[in-house]
Formats: structure tokens, sequence, C-alpha cells
């Protein structure tokens, strides 16, 4: 049989479905013990091992004889308290938590005459050093190696950036000239400081310094165009690659305020500046933007939420006001906003779909904010804030919610394909095959009761093969099957649940034989030049035209055997999810064979993300080279007028006389823009045909072979 090779690479946008919901794992709460006392949570942060560190502002009292207290909090994965640190008499300023879990806290007394210290503790909540200052904090922030960088002022409105070592000593301390007061600075990987200020000008132009780690100013940009006024600056961010983003809010008389979105190259020259206006005349007021690993920008502000690219190009809205956000490994969006005496927890994908809301009651259900969310590794959210119980009362709350997969129910009958008798024993096996990874996943299973039916009480919402077994493979009763019938995974009819499904049957071939006293055995391999490993879970089915006589599942060290042969001419079929089905003629005369050995090919898939233009129509590209020699590229899009489920994309390859050559895609998938890679090193010279088929649509084009 000829080897089909051929190599498929997908560049795509994928929104991730509708998975999971959330559930409370725990809820720790701060209450007040009278009236006028008030708690809030405004920073937290969470270790890969579940660890989560809370800080926090407390008072009591009104007016001057208010006292301002800060605390500390580290919880491990369960909810149980590490440490409880609290500082009496101290205000918290800023806080800032670094790689390593230090925690920096920039404070003041409540009493006067007023006193200043930068203090810094371990991640067990030892306080590592505590230095006072004269001068004001503002803002703390720290780099990759330890160092820590407060941005504070004197009495007379001027403003220091100072540099604290790892020990707390002062290395340099920079006077921001001219009387300019910053608004936000960041720290590069190279621990060079970038800082964002207005000027004091009544227009109010924008400034951004770069500042070497010795303290000298590198350089200075400023920006202020006509018609326009910038009344405050929220946040700046740098990547790793030296690209610097400023959010700021302008005013236009025509519009009112808006966002303003700026980026700088290295060297201080401004790339581009974005505004938005949500509506007219209505004041669009930003509160902070996160960059996530694409280089995407989303700002949050009073009337929306807004992305742009690293171009500066507008993706996507939405009209919600939210109060913090936060991305997952996964370029999701996690966006949190207060409802009344719910947080509302919100999940969109990376093209703006809204994947799933999430309304968090508090355990009193009152009023209740929302200070910061964060999502670790697992997608467990973290969110952290205050919750009012009278008018002058507030108490602190940080919760952790799990992710509970969504599920449904697959079930149906299964018969024996010949003459439609029940299946009495066995059991039935949901997959899912991952193609950018090889990775196959059980994701339920269930018993075949003795009427034939079967139930899958739990198969998430994901693309799914379902496969019938036997219990044993001794009971020489009916080989695997996949849904409806069929013994190759390349033509089973994949399912992807949105609700529970009926009626999924499953026609199994029964096993003719007559015991023999023979086997034919060998192993599987997997003919990858960069791997010739061995292959489990490789079904070897023997045939004798079209009556089964026996199968093998491979172990784990690639061999197989499949019993109880009698002489005669086989057909062994190898067939493995992730690969290419072999089928080998074996003559079985008088003595067993077990160097009957099989090299398969992989099904190579490779996703990546290619940018987050979502396609407005269909469309099927001409393939790039063509003629091609032996590897092609095919190019199509899905539209966004689609995305409110996957659908079933098929290109298929064929020859000049209409035969099928080659199935490149068969299976669920996004709107987005795809890329397909053929190698057609094993087909020979010619004219071939590739057709797109997604729901009603179908398109196909003319593509020439020469070798």
């Amino acid at each position: 049989m000829k080897r089909i090779i051929y190599t498929l690479i997908i560049l795509a946008i994928v929104a991730n479905p509708s998975y999971s919901q959330l559930s409370e794992q725990w809820c720790k709460t701060i209450l007040p013990g009278e009236n006028q006392e008030q708690y809030e949570n405004t920073n937290l942060k969470v270790e890969p091992n579940g660890n989560t560190y809370v800080a926090g502002r407390h008072s009591i009292g009104t007016g001057i004889d208010r006292i301002f207290s800060y605390f500390i909090i580290s919880y491990d994965a369960s909810g149980v308290q590490r440490y409880h640190g609290y500082y009496y008499n101290l205000s918290l300023i800023s806080s800032y938590m670094d790689n390593n879990y230090n925690m920096y806290t920039d404070v003041v007394t409540s009493n006067y005459p007023k006193q200043y210290y930068v203090q810094k503790f371990t991640p067990t909540g030892a306080c590592i050093w505590s230095i006072e200052s004269p001068y004001e904090g503002k803002l703390i922030i720290g780099d990759n190696n330890g160092y820590a960088y407060r941005l504070c002022s004197d009495y007379t409105g001027v403003d220091y950036l100072i540099k604290y070592s790892n020990s707390g000593a002062v290395l340099n301390t920079y006077t921001i000239p001219n009387n300019i007061s910053v608004y936000n600075f960041a720290v590069d990987d190279t621990n060079y400081v970038i800082a964002s200020t207005l000027d004091s000008s009544f227009s109010h132009g924008l400034y951004v310094y770069k500042i070497t780690p010795s303290g000298t100013m590198l350089w200075n940009s400023y920006y202020r165009p006509d018609g326009m006024s910038l009344s405050s600056n929220y946040k700046l961010s740098i990547l790793p690659n030296g690209q610097i983003y400023v959010l700021s809010r302008c005013y236009y008389s025509s519009s009112g305020y808006d966002y303003l979105l700026s980026k700088y190259d290295s060297a201080g020259e401004m790339k581009w500046v974005s505004t938005f206006n949500s509506n007219g005349f209505t004041n669009d007021y930003p509160y902070t933007m996160e960059i996530d690993n694409s280089e995407n920008i989303c700002i949050i502000g009073s009337t929306s939420t807004v992305k742009y690219d690293s171009s500066g190009t507008f993706l996507w809205r939405h009209d919600l006001a939210r109060s913090s956000l936060t991305f997952d490994k996964n370029n999701n969006l996690y966006l949190a906003s207060t409802l009344g005496s719910c947080i509302r927890i919100s999940r969109l994908s990376n093209d703006g779909q809204i994947l799933w809301d999430y309304d968090y009651y508090t355990p009193n259900e009152t009023a209740s904010s929302c200070s910061v969310i964060d999502v670790d590794t697992l997608n467990n959210v973290y969110i952290a804030g205050s919750m009012s119980l009278t008018e002058t009362a507030l108490g602190a709350i940080a919760v952790k919610l799990h992710e509970v997969p969504v599920t449904y129910t697959i079930s149906g009958t299964v018969k024996f394909q010949d003459n439609q008798q029940l299946v009495s024993s066995g059991y039935v096996k949901a997959f899912h095959f991952d193609r950018s990874t090889g990775i196959i996943t059980t994701v339920d299973s269930t018993g075949i009761q003795a009427n034939g039916t079967y139930v899958l009480p739990h198969v998430p919402q994901d693309t799914v093969d379902i496969m019938a077994f036997q219990d044993d493979e001794e009971e020489q009763s009916f080989v695997p099957t996949y849904h409806p019938s069929t013994i190759y995974w390349e033509n089973s009819v994949k399912l992807y649940p949105t609700g529970n499904l009926s009626n999924i049957d499953i026609g199994v071939y029964r096993i003719i034989n007559t015991t023999g006293a023979y086997h034919i055995g060998g192993h599987v391999y997997t003919d990858s030049e960069q791997d010739r490993g061995s292959l489990k879970d490789a079904i070897m089915y023997a045939r004798v035209g079209n009556n089964f006589k026996g199968y093998s599942i491979s172990l784990p060290g690639g061999a197989y055997c499949i019993d109880s042969l009698s002489a005669s001419n086989y057909e062994i079929i190898c067939n493995r999810m992730g690969y290419y089905s072999a089928i080998r003629p074996v003559q079985l005369t008088t003595f067993s064979m077990d160097t009957i050995d099989y090299y398969l090919t992989n099904v190579m898939v490779k996703i990546e993300q290619q940018g987050n233009i979502v396609p407005d129509k269909f469309s099927l590209y001409q393939n790039y080279p063509n003629p091609f020699n032996p590897v092609t590229k095919i190019r199509f899009d899905i539209p966004k007028e689609v995305r409110s489920q996957k659908l079933e994309v098929r290109l298929t390859v064929y020859d000049l006389l209409g035969k099928e050559a080659a199935i490149l895609v068969n299976e669920r998938m996004n709107e987005g823009t795809y890329e397909v890679t053929w190698n057609a090193s094993n087909f020979p010279s010619g004219v071939y045909f590739y057709k797109l088929q997604v729901g009603d649509y179908a398109e196909s084009k003319k593509m020439v072979l020469i070798k």
C-alpha cells in the first residue's frame, strides 16, 4: 500500500469553547469589629504551587483620630493560612511582590509628624529590612535582580527616584528634573528605568523618560498634539523586547475624555498613538491595561474594554466597565467588575468572544468591589477586594475559584454490524486527540450493559472519538470499533457535544474464528527520523476477506501478538490514532510468525496563532508554490459570523480521476486563518484538486505536482 506522508501546519486564531464554570474552593474574610472599621485587600499574587499572598489596608476611627495600619497574609493552595502579618499605625501607600515572592511595601505613619518607611518581607513573612526615608512615597516596584525602586517626593513637590539594594542600601537617588511630577514608571530587563508624566502647562503634554541604572537621563520624549490635552497618566509597561506602552487620558473639546494609548521603542521614538471614544461626547476614563504574551494590549475603563495589537490596530471592544483584568497563559482574558452585591468574572477568548460569565456573591451578599484578579497555571481564578457591611464598615475578602469542567452525557447502543444482535458486555471509551501535541486522552469510559446500551456520563465539550472494546482480548467476541462502524480512526465520526447526545450507536465487527494454534506478532514503531521509538496502543487486526479473525493491542514496548489463528492468508491491519494506517499481507502456514513489524507515519500538526484579525468571509486561497515539488501550502479562512460554535472543516485532495488522495483536515475548528502544508513526496506527478467544505460552503482549486 502506498504510504501517505504529509505535514499539516495550521496557523489559527483559536477561541476555546465554554469548557468551564467556577466553583468556590476557599473564601477568606477579615471582618470589622466596629462600625468605623474598614479592611480592604489591595494586592494579590499567586505562586505556581498555589501559595497566595494578599496585602491590604486597615483603618479604624474617623477624622484626625483615624488610625491606619496594613497587613500581609499568605494562604497555601488549600486556603490554610501560612502567616498573617499586621503592622499597626502604618498606612500602606504602595506594595510590590517580586518574582521570588518577596514583598516590598511603602508606608507612612498615621500620626504627625509623618514618618515614611520602605520595608521588605520574605515569602514566609519575615521582615528583612525596614528603612526610614525623608520623602513621601508614591509607587514602589522592583526588577529581576532584587533591587527596589521607589518613586517619592519632598514637601516642595520635587520628585525623586530611589534605588535600593537587596539589603536595603540606597544605591542612588535621581531627581526628576524641571519640577515635573512623575505618574508612573517601570524597569526593563537591563535595569533601565522608564518614567512617564504630564507637564505643568495648561494643555498638558506627555513626557516619557529613560534613566540609566546609575541615575542618568538617557533620553526624554514629549507628545502634545494640537487640539488635545492630556489630563492623566495611568500605567506604563515595558516588554522584554524593549517596547514601551503608556496609557493616558486625553481630552478633546469635540468628544470629551478618551482613552489614549501610545507606544515607544527602546530609543524613545514614538511608534504610534491611538485614542478610543465609545460614543460621541461620552467621557471615557481608562483605569489600567495589561499586555498578553503576543503583545496585544487590553484596556479597561469606565465605559468599555478594548484591545489593540502591537501595531496599534484596534481589534475589538466590549461595552463593559471593569475594575481589574489579567491574562492566562493562552492569552484568554479574565475581567472582574462589581455588580451590586456580586463580583462578575468574565473570561474572554483571544478574539474577544465571551466564553463565560460567573457572578460571585460574597458571604453576606452585600455590596462588594474587586481590587485585583489573578489566574494560576491551572486556570484557578483568584479575586481580592472588599465588601460593605454598613455604610462605614468594610471587610476584606480573598477568594479562590476552581474551574469545573462542563460535561455532557453520550449514550447509545452497541450492536453487531452483521445481524444487529445486541452486544451484552464490554466497554465504551471517549477519546480526545490533540493534533498539536499528538497526545491521546481518555476523557470518559463506561461499561456496556446487558441490553447493549451504554452511557458516558462526563464527556467534556470538545472533539471526541467513541470506541467500543471487549472486556478482554481473550474473549474473541468483537474487534475494537469506532462510532458509527469502522476500525479506522481517520473514518470515525467525531463528536462535539454542546448538550447531552443520544442514539450514538456503534456497530462492531464480529470475530469469526475457529480456534487455531498459531499467532502473528511483532512490533509497532514510528518511522520518524528524529525518534524511531516504539508505539503502544496500536490496534492490530487480523482479517481474512471480510471476516475478522482476531486482534491485539500493542504494549508499551510496541509488541503485539494476535493469538488463536489458523493457517490462512491474512491481512494484518495496523491502526493507531495519530498515525496513518498500514496493511500487510501475511501467509500463515505451519508455524507462527513473530517478526511482522510496522513503521507508522505520524500525522504531524503544529497550531500557531497568526495575529488577531478574524476573517469576514469564507475563502480558499491558491496553493503556493504552484506548480510544486514536493511541498505546497494551502490557506483558508473561516469567518467571524460563525463564532457561536465550532464548524466541521474538511480539506481533501483528489487526483485527476476524482479519487480521494489525502484528507488534510477533518475536524471542528473555530473562526480564523489556517495554513496547511502538504508534503506529496509519495505521490506521482500530475494534476490534483483540493476541496474545502465547511457547512454549506464548498470551494475547489487546482494544483500541479511536478517531480
